[in-house]
């Protein structure tokens, strides 16, 4: 195992667990877990389905082979949050491009962009940690933007502002309050 290898073993398991954290709040209904799970079928819920998978792989898999792999934190840590960023904020780009450019409205085809979003969001993860130049500018920028997202995702899941990609459309309302 290397890290080239490590990095792309995570793409099916993201994937799988994307597709877990999809049902995961109606099968519970846990306010807490609707802070990385999806809440209802608005845009900015469904994104949050890259959000835990990868921070859980990411996290666990530089926990299990740091010493193994001789994993460097910071290459490792801003490789992981491009992999987070590129997941999840490609999402609604596809997403819009398919749905209202082209017309098509397929569930296969939103299963298939979780799994493109997850992959190219790898795929780009292991550029960056086999180029990462070491600057410390980065990874600070890293762990702001990171700061900020995970913010942002538990601002907006309580609320949410009322522009499209917040609305559910199968019951017009946005945010977790509908839902209690």
């Amino acid at each position: 195992m290397n890290s080239k290898k490590l990095i792309l073993s995570g793409i099916l398991p993201i994937f799988i667990l994307g597709s877990i954290t999809h049902f995961a709040y109606d099968w519970c209904s846990i306010t807490p877990l609707g802070l990385v799970a999806p809440i209802n079928s608005s845009i900015w819920e469904h994104m949050k389905m890259g959000l835990l998978p990868t921070i859980i792989w990411w996290g666990l898999t530089y926990l299990l082979f740091k010493d193994k792999l001789k994993l460097d934190f910071k290459r490792y840590f801003v490789a992981f949050t491009v992999s987070l960023l590129v997941s999840t904020f490609l999402m609604p780009f596809l997403y819009y491009t398919y749905r209202y450019g082209l017309g098509v409205h397929l569930l296969i085809v939103d299963i298939l962009n979780l799994l493109c979003t997850v992959t190219m969001g790898q795929l780009l993860a292991l550029h960056i940690y086999n180029h990462y130049s070491g600057k410390k500018v980065y990874f600070n920028l890293c762990v702001v933007v990171l700061i900020l997202v995970i913010l942002s995702f538990v601002i907006f899941t309580f609320n949410p502002p009322h522009i499209p990609i917040f609305k559910d459309y199968n019951t017009g309302t946005y945010g977790i309050y509908h839902r209690r």
